[in-house]
């Protein structure tokens, strides 16, 4: 249990600028769907935002960082996992960023669907 809490406090942001945006996360046949839910603008988030995943894989310690879409936009984006990563293995994370890349929202770890 301890190893499973130690991953869900994995940070790959941290400024605490923006809101944490939404993002959920379904894994099938090797391939990640992430589904982006809009947000609006408010004090601590703009509408052109930009939104990634982080895409971990424990076993052989490896990162993607996926580019998704603006805060301000719904949509699915997919991903397909490297041919020798495992899917149990995986561990997906979301933040933001400003358009500028100077401010970021805190990291969201993604339970996969």
């Amino acid at each position: 249990m301890l190893r499973n809490m130690y991953y869900s406090k994995l940070a790959c942001s941290s400024d605490l600028k923006l809101r944490t945006p939404k993002v959920t996360a379904t894994l099938a046949d090797k391939s990640i769907t992430f589904t982006q839910e809009s947000q609006e603008a408010s004090s601590w988030a703009n509408r052109d935002d930009q939104v990634y995943a982080v895409v971990y894989e424990k076993a052989l310690n490896e990162v993607e960082m996926v580019k998704l879409r603006e805060r301000g936009e719904n949509g699915v984006t997919s991903f397909a996992l490297p041919e020798d990563w495992t899917a149990a293995e995986v561990l997906v994370y979301a933040f933001a960023t400003t358009v500028a890349g100077r401010r970021t929202s805190r990291t969201l770890a993604i339970s996969m669907e």
